[in-house]
């Protein structure tokens, strides 16, 4: 979670806690108010999708048939020597 998510997160408990509290009808409104406003704030802040990486068979096979492929080799030569 991002430094501004958790500052949101934390002022969106905060209304949360005082809203439990007894307050007049139009105090609650506004407060709720304007705890939909911090809610709707936070979750406009990471709309863009997230780029995961390729998890095909294919890519997963090169990169461990390739990524292992020095390791062979070391070990190879001081078999052979």
């Amino acid at each position: 979670m991002c430094e501004k998510c958790q500052e949101l997160r934390g002022r969106i408990n905060e209304f949360q806690c005082v809203l439990a509290h007894h307050f007049d009808q139009l105090t609650k409104e506004r407060l709720r108010e304007s705890l939909t406003e911090l809610e709707a704030e936070k979750a406009a802040l990471h709309t863009e999708p997230q780029v995961k990486a390729p998890q095909d068979w294919a890519y997963t096979a090169f990169v461990v048939a390739f990524g292992a492929l020095p390791v062979l080799i070391v070990v190879a030569a001081l078999f052979l020597k």
